[in-house]
C-alpha cells in the first residue's frame, strides 16, 4: 500500500459511507451503466451485421457511439460519486496509430463498461457502514473508466465517419 493511502486510513480521513448514502448516490449511475451495456450490445450487433456483408449505416454507428459517450460523461460528472471515489485518474485508452473500426475497440469498450458496472454494483451491495476499502485502490477509478469509455467511443465515431 502506498504511504499516502496508509496515512489517510490511519488518520481516519476517508469518507464514512452508510448503505443508505451509497444506494442513493449510485441509483442514477447504475441505471446509466446498464444503459451503456445495452448500447454496447446494440453497437456490437451493428458491427457484426456490417462484417457479415450488410452495408453499415455510418450515421447509426456514430449516433450509438455518441449515446454511449454521453452516458459515460454523465457518470463521470456525477459530483456525489466523485466525492466517494477518491482514486487517482488514469488514462486507460491510448489510441493506436491508424485506428480503424474493429472488434477490438468494441471489446475494449465492453471490458471497461463491465468493470465500471461491476464496481458500481459492488459498492451498491455494501450492507454495512464502512470506509472505502483499501482493495478498491488497486482497481481503476470510476472516472478513469468513464473517460476511457468516452475515448473509445470518440475513436469509433471517427472510424465510422471514414467508412
Amino acid at each position: 500500500m502506498t504511504p499516502s493511502y496508509f496515512a489517510r486510513f490511519y488518520r481516519n480521513q476517508e469518507p464514512l459511507i452508510t448503505p443508505e448514502i451509497i444506494k442513493r448516490t449510485l441509483r442514477e449511475p447504475l441505471g446509466l451503466s446498464r444503459d451503456i451495456l445495452d448500447s454496447i450490445d446494440e453497437l456490437d450487433s451493428m458491427l457484426q451485421a456490417s462484417a457479415a456483408g450488410t452495408a453499415a449505416d455510418r450515421k447509426a454507428l456514430a449516433v450509438k457511439s455518441r449515446e454511449i459517450r454521453e452516458l459515460a460523461k454523465k457518470i463521470r460528472r456525477n459530483q456525489t460519486l466523485s466525492t466517494i471515489d477518491l482514486r487517482k485518474d488514469e488514462d486507460l485508452y491510448i489510441r493506436p496509430e491508424n485506428a480503424t473500426l474493429e472488434a477490438d475497440a468494441v471489446d475494449h469498450l465492453r471490458e471497461m463498461a463491465v468493470d465500471l458496472d461491476r464496481q458500481l454494483r459492488n459498492m451498491y451491495s455494501e450492507s454495512s457502514t464502512s470506509t472505502i476499502s483499501v482493495e478498491t485502490y488497486k482497481e481503476h477509478s470510476l472516472e478513469s473508466l468513464a473517460k476511457g469509455i468516452e475515448k473509445v467511443c470518440k475513436s469509433i465515431e471517427a472510424s465510422a465517419k471514414r467508412m
